[in-house]
C-alpha cells in the first residue's frame, strides 16, 4: 500500500470511479463530477494505493468548534471513501488515522 497526497489533475478518474461505485455521484451526470471536483479542490485529499491503482481517499477541510468561550479550530472529516476491490483491509481506518495525524500537527485544535 502506497499513501501520498491525491494530485487532481492525475487522479480525478480513479476518485469519480470510486464516488460512482459507492453510490455518492451518478455515472450519468456531469454535474456530480464537476462539484466533485470543486469539493476536492477545496479540500485536502490523502490517497492510498493498492496494487498501483487509487483504491481510497480521505478528504478534510477546516472548521471551527465553539467550546465554551474559545473558538477552536477543527479538521473536519468530509469524506472517507474505499472501492469495493479494497474494503476490509484497514485501508479507510489507516488513512484516516493519517489525515487526523496531519490535522493535528499542522495546528487544528480538534478533528471531527
Amino acid at each position: 500500500m502506497t499513501i501520498r497526497p491525491l494530485e487532481l489533475k492525475q487522479d480525478f478518474a480513479a476518485v469519480r470511479r470510486i464516488w460512482e461505485e459507492i453510490g455518492w455521484i451518478d455515472r450519468n451526470d456531469d454535474d456530480d463530477a464537476k462539484y466533485l471536483r470543486k469539493f476536492l479542490k477545496g479540500s485536502r485529499t490523502l490517497a492510498a494505493e493498492l496494487a498501483g491503482a487509487l483504491e481510497c481517499t480521505v478528504s478534510s477541510c477546516d472548521g471551527t468548534i465553539l467550546h465554551q468561550q474559545a473558538e477552536l479550530s477543527m479538521a473536519v472529516i468530509a469524506a472517507v471513501t474505499t472501492s469495493t476491490v479494497a474494503r476490509k483491509q484497514g485501508l479507510a481506518s489507516q488513512l484516516t488515522a493519517r489525515v487526523v495525524a496531519q490535522e493535528a500537527e499542522s495546528g487544528m485544535a480538534t478533528a471531527a
